[in-house]
């Protein structure tokens, strides 16, 4: 009867006590692999290392793209890729098209979302939409990307409006009501400002001999178009921008260096700031200004108008002009500047949240943008303000805020100092060059030249980024330009 021998009793209670402990130990190394999983980590049969992963997420226009992982094929696009942190290339091809090719550096427990890729046909088409007798001084694209305002040559108040987002594009032609703009004999030009938030209206700049105005051309209902700067013509508007991106309310510096905010209808104004040298509106409503101050090492500031509080950015040497450029929507507000002459911009995201606490004196930027160049340079957001851009010649400086990382680079074109790259869509961006356009993403990666246009000029996507429009260049036999529509689609995905 072993169950009444002590020392097998306590051989007994030591087998148990010994295997409860080496099953716990097991579910220790269990639940620690589970989290190791979740964490992203996993385990190296080769080096015997453990090691973190990251997420990829890879998507393109069109879809079905062959999908290479550092060379080796892994699906096809749109895909979710667990890889191990480290450097990578993804490379992706689909017949009738043009390979587009990426390499980036993954961090453990990060994503790299590479879901914006173009693929671009191996044979481009451009067919002719409309021909002009030159090329026009003002063409303007909605944010929705769906319009185009083209204005008439040889017009001051006729302009052509086509819709992007129908199969067959035409012209429709809409008229500035009389009596809208001042007529005077001379040179008349137009600058496009901004749309408005449904875009349905485009703010204009119209300049004429010995004066400037501010118009907004109504494209739904072009007998709804107004002059702004007529209705506030005692305060001498200057610098007029609609607020939030609305008409009914504008902002601009009046007379006296004062940032007003003008009431349409009632047309009445209110001050928000004094001693004004260059502002921004957000979508928002917050704003964005450079105004002067009494220091005499900082002359002037940077300040952020959020809600009814300023708040007081960074301090700037004195300079006769400014890099400013805000981005305020999806619950961020986004500003960057910087002094031309210094080609370094300061990058702030949220710098309100920090400051509404009366013990932070002040917040530092989280990035700058930095360029070693002779010229000035340019400043601009991607349209979803996920990037912020500043390009000098062929050199670029790109912020990317969701991802939080900068890429600085050279696209390697003969770009001349008054040439100015533009975003295309939210992630990449366009130059014409030497009566040539080409495309690359907002990282300097897969430039491409697509075809000739008119030297100078801009390029337009459709709302689906199906087909691309252009001004053909003109030469000394053809004495026009034409308006032509690209397909970005091989004939067999039409």
């Amino acid at each position: 009867m072993d169950f009444l021998d002590p020392k097998k009793q306590r051989s007994h209670r030591t087998r148990i006590v010994i295997g409860y402990f080496l099953i716990a130990i097991a579910v220790a190394l269990a639940a620690r692999l589970v989290t190791l999983t979740i964490r992203g980590f996993s385990y190296d049969e080769k080096t015997g290392q453990v090691i973190q992963n990251g997420l990829v997420f890879v998507d393109s226009q069109p879809g079905s793209a062959r999908l290479f992982l550092d060379g080796q094929r892994d699906g096809q696009t749109s895909s979710r890729l667990v890889i191990a942190e480290g450097n990578h290339s993804i490379k992706l091809e689909r017949d009738g098209y043009r390979a587009w090719q990426s390499s980036f550096t993954l961090l453990g427990g990060s994503i790299e979302r590479l879901v914006y890729p173009i693929l671009v046909p191996d044979q481009l088409s451009p067919k002719a939409v409309a021909t002009y007798s030159a090329v026009p001084k003002l063409i303007s694209q909605s944010p929705n990307y769906k319009r185009l305002v083209v204005q008439q040559v040889g017009s001051a108040s006729r302009f052509d409006l086509y819709d992007l987002s129908v199969k067959k594009v035409i012209a429709s032609a809409i008229e500035l009501p009389a009596g809208v703009i001042t007529k005077k004999s001379g040179t008349n030009s137009w600058q496009p400002i901004e749309w408005s938030a449904d875009d349905n209206q485009l703010l204009l700049q119209h300049s004429y001999p010995g004066g400037t105005e501010f118009i907004v051309l109504n494209v739904a209902k072009p007998a709804s178009s107004q002059n702004i700067s007529k209705l506030f013509s005692a305060s001498k508007p200057t610098k007029l921008r609609l607020n939030a991106g609305k008409v009914d309310k504008v902002l601009f510096v009046d007379k006296k260096g004062q940032l007003d905010q003008g009431a349409v209808s009632s047309k009445t104004t209110s001050v928000l700031a004094s001693k004004v040298l260059d502002y921004q509106p957000m979508l928002d409503g917050s704003v964005a200004l450079i105004a002067q101050n009494d220091s005499k090492i900082t002359p002037s500031e940077l300040r952020l108008i959020v809600g009814s509080r300023t708040y007081d950015l960074r301090g700037f040497a004195k300079s006769p002009s400014y890099q400013l450029a805000a981005y305020g929507g999806g619950g961020h507000v986004l500003v960057a500047a910087g002094l031309p002459a210094q080609h370094l911009v300061y990058v702030y995201k949220d710098p309100q949240v920090a400051l509404k606490d009366s013990r932070v004196a002040a917040v530092a930027p989280i990035s700058a943008l930095k360029l070693s160049a002779k010229t000035a340079g340019y400043l601009s957001f991607s349209p979803n303000g996920r990037l912020v851009a500043l390009q000098a010649g062929s050199r670029l400086s790109v912020y990317n805020f969701q991802d939080d990382k900068l890429a600085n680079y050279d696209i390697k074109l003969p770009v001349t100092t008054t040439q100015k790259a533009f975003w295309l869509d939210s992630n990449h961006l366009g130059i014409s060059t030497a009566n040539k356009f080409s495309i690359f993403d907002f990282d300097g990666q897969n430039r491409q030249y697509l075809f000739p246009v008119a030297n100078g000029t801009e390029s337009w996507l459709d709302n689906k980024s199906h087909t691309l429009f252009s001004l053909a260049p003109t030469s000394a036999k053809l004495k026009h330009t034409t308006l032509q529509s690209t397909s970005l689609l091989a004939p067999a995905d039409q």
